[in-house]
């Protein structure tokens, strides 16, 4: 019945579709998959917005059910719990639950996974060279990381006949 309500050529009812949806979802991956993909449409994540003004609620909305998601289904879900733990999207950033949640995912043969995975330690990488006196070994590790994880990305993109996006 979820699918029912959620399909707008049917008139569409997003509450009742959750409803349902959430009736099974702890045990069905794809009524999970479902909610996860219905609170992360309402996020908008190329939108830079302080900490203040971000939607707690419907971050942990996604959290929530995209842990499930990952759970009953770690191949598709695996890509979306990285950016959670990247960004505290319903939990606080996490640097390892990242890169471990899109190392499972470039093991799925998601490409993105392993640019992802560079981004991340190139963000690692600014925030060491922002100190007074950054680590030198922690410098040379990250991007050491980079270019493996860029090669990585290449390789598999390029195995799977894809272009960058």
């Amino acid at each position: 019945l979820g699918d029912y309500f959620m399909d707008s050529a049917q008139g569409g009812d997003p509450d009742e579709a959750v409803e349902h949806y959430e009736a099974i979802a702890d045990n069905n991956a794809e009524a999970a998959g479902k909610l996860s993909d219905y609170y992360w449409d309402q996020l908008d994540v190329d939108a830079i917005i302080p900490d203040e003004f971000r939607d707690r609620e419907l971050e942990e909305k996604i959290y929530h059910w995209t842990s499930v998601a990952v759970r009953l289904n770690p191949h598709d879900y695996s890509y979306r719990m990285g950016w959670c733990h990247a960004d505290g999207i319903g939990c606080n950033k996490a640097f390892r639950l990242a890169r471990k949640y899109w190392e499972d995912a470039y093991e799925f043969g998601d490409w993105q996974a392993a640019e992802a995975i560079a981004d991340l330690y190139e963000q690692r990488l600014e925030e060491l060279q922002a100190r007074p006196e950054p680590s030198e070994s922690e410098c040379s590790t990250c991007t050491r990381e980079i270019a493996s994880w860029r090669k990585l990305a290449a390789r598999t993109r390029e195995r799977l006949g894809e272009s960058k996006v």
